[in-house]
């Protein structure tokens, strides 16, 4: 859900189209995100800085941090890297299994895909079967053909405004 000063607006991943993520051009005129995973119960995304991974809670955070703020930089076409504002412009999701910050250069590529009609999921640019997962409460990298049926990549997106990001 994303307050404005007019509006509110839900964007989620699986029921939802892609024109409602913003992508990015840049980590520096990033429009950020909140993520949230859609299991029972909701799980929030966030970059833990002393691991390197990013992990689910199903404690909301109490307030906004760096480390929940996520950008999607890049385009619909060509695809997109996933930066968090606590890891820097330098790093990406990326790895095998267990998702990570790593270098640009060696994050994941991902894409938004339609699957059966209206359902969308993240999935790497260039390994079709490859999804992003909640793996018991760690942003998990799957290669299995359920995860377009499967709870675990169903995701839903906030818009953080412009206001609250440069607060933090």
């Amino acid at each position: 859900t994303t307050n404005t000063a007019d509006a509110e607006q839900t964007v989620n991943v699986i029921y939802t189209a892609k024109e409602n993520i913003k992508f990015s051009d840049s980590y520096e005129n990033a429009t950020w995100y909140r993520i949230k995973v859609l299991r029972n119960p909701v799980k929030y995304t966030a970059y833990d800085k002393a691991t390197g991974k990013y992990m689910n809670s199903t404690t909301a955070p109490t307030a906004l941090s760096i480390y929940d703020m996520f950008a999607f930089v890049g385009n619909e076409t060509d695809g997109f890297k996933i930066l968090n504002a606590g890891a820097g412009n330098k790093n990406a999701l990326g790895g095998t299994r267990t998702l990570s910050a790593v270098p640009l250069d060696q994050a994941v590529t991902w894409e938004l895909v339609n699957v059966n009609g209206n359902n969308l999921v993240i999935r790497n640019k260039n390994n079709k079967l490859g999804y992003i997962n909640d793996n018991n409460n760690v942003v998990a990298y799957w290669y299995h053909t359920r995860n377009t049926t499967d709870g675990g990549p169903t995701f839903e997106f906030e818009e953080i405004s412009q206001t609250e990001a440069q607060a933090e």
